[in-house]
């Protein structure tokens, strides 16, 4: 019943946001080894984070640059671009920018 009980504890901890469990006895060894690995991995979440922050800013800079998606497309996809048409039609995409010497 003790067991059943301690699962339980455990089950309630996790439900409620515990990311980790110690049960006593415990060895100190093994507390330091699990908190080094939550503080790594908190570091790793926050890296991760200010990378997507990052990215998503750099794609914004690169969509205002190149004028792209195109307003007028109902879907708008990266594959549009080689061809310049919509994705929703078979005619050239007017919001994308033409290439002197370069149109079809």
């Amino acid at each position: 019943m003790s067991a059943r009980a301690e699962i339980l504890d455990k089950m309630a901890a996790f439900e409620q946001g515990a990311v980790d469990y110690v049960t006593k006895p415990f060895e100190a060894g093994e507390v330091l080894a699990r908190v080094a690995t939550q503080l790594q991995l908190s570091r790793m979440r926050r890296e991760l984070a200010l990378r997507n922050r990052e990215l998503q800013m750099a794609n914004d800079i690169k969509d205002r640059f190149l004028g792209w998606p195109p307003t007028t497309c109902a879907r708008p996809s990266p594959w549009c671009w080689p061809t310049r048409t919509c994705c929703c039609s078979t005619s050239p995409c007017p919001r994308v920018p033409r290439v002197r010497g370069r149109d079809p």
